[in-house]
């Protein structure tokens, strides 16, 4: 919040999440952010599983408009 590196030019940001669950280090969990300036659709051949029809989410395509 204090930094806000999307607003600094950052199309994706990665943050671990793990200190925030419990405080400890007995569960791992991260977060994705993406900044929806990155052009997923223009490169279908590099982005195939977000590109694609995800079975798993009753055919879901991760970049619809």
């Amino acid at each position: 919040a204090l930094i806000r590196p999307i607003s600094h030019g950052a199309d994706i940001v990665i943050h671990s999440m793990t200190k925030y669950i419990d405080g400890h280090d007995r569960f791992l969990g991260g977060i994705i952010i993406d900044s929806r300036k990155f052009p997923w659709r223009e490169h279908k051949s590099r982005y195939p599983m977000l590109n694609e029809t995800e079975p798993t989410f009753h055919d879901m395509r991760y970049c619809e408009q």
